[in-house]
């Protein structure tokens, strides 16, 4: 997947070439820094990693204290109303909170921009295991702003310029002392103590010196906040897009009787037939499954993540998939990934079963 990148927004902005550039030594440099990157999410490509933009700006620092405990997991509870099949861990997250206190050049001037001194309350939320075209992302947005006005559906636009994760929107000799400062955020799991009776999720901000974060590579980790990287789309999945309302109802003009002048009589269209039930319907009702020893060994030693987050859940299932696919044997073998899959509480049978 090719990355373009540019560099300051509303100054001389340098974009990376036509063809972008590859993951390497040049993208891992930009891509750790905290100054001003941007991704170009140029309109020809065909597809992105599904991204949410949440803004709130509060007047005083008391406003923002109160709402900085609610905005994130009001967010998150929203977010995964509407999809419903993902973890908590396949949510990239990073942060912009604080008292915005930067400058822009406007008509060739450096001046205070239009919130300066307000706080503001900032995420930038990335589902980097799923992918979705431009106008799909936008429709997504709208929906989750339906429910939650903190969502922002004005950053899908055509040549968008997206700030990356963790980086600064305006250089540093245009902030002023106390400017805000962009984190990257990692899921923390806090168990159950003699103070904390039932444990808890929180979002706290990745450690500079951090090798590893959520079990990946912390470079991984950082690429996983990119909206335009992709590495390959058979290992993502589509993100799921809102349902249409229910259609209007059929509306049959009256029709006048002879014997009863203007006297309306409504009509409605006979429902089409059902379709007659498929042989394949029946074949696999009557198939008795079993289960595969082999291949339940295997599953049996995969590390307890790998089947009960979502995540990782999902990987595994690609590869029974391909097995079924080599071996020829698919209901054995589905049976056996639904077996193991019930041990976890998260799973659920009757949904996986359209997948």
């Amino acid at each position: 997947m090719q990355l373009h990148i540019a560099q300051q927004l509303n100054y001389n902005n340098r974009v990376t070439g036509p063809g972008g550039m590859e993951r390497g030594d040049i993208t891992d440099t930009l891509v750790t820094g905290t100054e001003p990157q941007y991704e170009w999410t140029e309109p020809h490509r065909d597809f992105l990693t599904p991204y949410a933009d949440i803004d709130v700006t509060c007047d005083t620092e008391a406003e923002y204290e109160a709402r900085l405990k609610t905005v994130l997991p009001d967010a998150i509870a929203t977010l995964v109303k509407h999809v419903p099949d993902i973890s908590k861990g396949e949510l990239r997250i990073s942060s912009y909170n604080g008292v915005e206190r930067s400058k822009a050049m406007k008509k060739g001037e450096v001046v205070p921009v239009a919130k300066y001194g307000k706080w503001l309350i900032s995420y930038h939320i990335v589902l980097y295991t799923y992918h979705a075209t431009r106008a799909e992302c936008k429709e997504w947005a709208k929906a989750l702003k339906a429910d939650n006005p903190v969502f922002d559906t004005a950053v899908y636009n055509k040549n968008q310029l997206f700030r990356i994760g963790g980086h600064h929107k305006y250089p540093k000799k245009h902030r002023d002392e106390g400017c805000r400062t962009p984190l990257l955020l990692y899921r923390r799991w806090m168990p159950v103590t003699p103070f904390n009776k039932v444990g808890r999720c929180e979002w706290v901000p990745v450690e500079k010196a951090a090798k590893v974060v959520q079990d990946e590579e912390v470079m991984d980790f950082r690429y996983q906040h990119l909206v335009t990287y992709i590495p390959d789309r058979d290992y993502t999945r589509q993100l799921p897009l809102p349902k249409p309302g229910p259609m209007p109802a059929l509306v049959v003009p009256p029709t006048p009787t002879p014997s009863s002048p203007g006297t309306a009589v409504a009509t409605t269209p006979s429902p089409p037939p059902s379709p007659p039930p498929s042989p394949d319907a029946t074949t696999t009702a009557t198939t008795t499954a079993t289960i595969d020893d082999g291949l339940m060994a295997l599953l049996e030693k995969l590390p307890d993540e790998c089947l009960h987050e979502r995540g990782k859940w999902w990987y595994i299932t690609k590869l029974v998939k391909c097995i079924a696919t080599t071996t020829g044997d698919a209901v054995n073998t589905k049976h056996t990934w639904d077996v193991w899959s019930k041990r976890s509480g998260h799973y659920d049978g009757g949904g996986n079963e359209q997948q």
